[in-house]
C-alpha cells in the first residue's frame, strides 16, 4: 500500500492483512447500507446525527469474519440499532446476497444466539465469542471507534456464519 494512502474502514497501520483482504475490506467500504425500503432514521432506531457513524461501525462488524479468519465462530453483541441496520439491509436480498458472496465466498448468516443445546455452526466460519468481545475485537484492529454501537454491556448475541 503507498505510503499516506487511507486503511479501509479505519483500519490501524500495524494491522497486517493481505492485499486480496485489503480488497475485501474496500469492498465493504464502498457499500451503501442504506436500505430503499426502510431506513432505521425514519423508524427512530438510529438519530439522523448518527446515521453515517452507525454505518461505519456495522462496516467494521462485516470486517471482523475478514481480519479473523482463523476463528472457528463468533457471537457479537452489537447494539440494537446496528443490528436492525443489518436487518435493513439484509431485506435488500439480492444486494445482500452479492455482497456477501463477493466478500466472503457465501452468504452471511445472521441468527439470535441458541442456546448451548442447538448447534447452528455451518460451513467454514461460524463464529461463537461472548457478546462482549466484539466491542474489543472492534477497538483492536480500528481507529476511532464509536463505542456508542459497541455497548460493554450488550445483551444481544448474534451467531453469524457464512456457508
Amino acid at each position: 500500500m503507498a505510503d499516506g494512502q487511507e486503511r479501509p474502514l479505519g483500519l490501524k497501520a500495524e494491522i497486517s492483512v493481505t492485499e486480496d483482504n485489503l480488497e475485501r475490506l474496500r469492498k465493504i467500504e464502498s457499500i451503501d447500507l442504506r436500505s430503499p425500503a426502510r431506513s432505521a432514521v425514519e423508524t427512530g432506531e438510529i438519530p439522523a446525527d448518527k446515521e453515517e457513524a452507525a454505518q461505519l461501525e456495522l462496516k467494521r462488524f462485516f470486517a471482523l469474519p475478514v481480519l479473523l479468519p482463523d476463528h472457528d465462530a463468533y457471537s457479537l453483541g452489537p447494539s440494537r440499532a446496528l443490528d436492525s441496520l443489518w436487518h435493513n439491509f439484509i431485506l435488500d436480498t439480492p444486494r445482500y446476497v452479492r455482497f456477501s458472496e463477493e466478500v466472503f465466498g457465501g452468504y452471511l448468516h445472521h441468527r439470535p444466539a441458541p442456546d448451548s443445546s442447538d448447534d447452528y455452526r455451518a460451513g467454514p466460519l461460524a463464529w461463537a465469542l461472548p457478546s462482549t468481545h466484539g466491542r474489543g475485537l472492534v477497538a483492536e484492529f480500528f481507529n476511532d471507534v464509536d463505542l456508542d454501537f459497541w455497548p460493554e454491556d450488550a445483551s444481544m448475541s448474534i451467531i453469524c456464519y457464512i456457508h
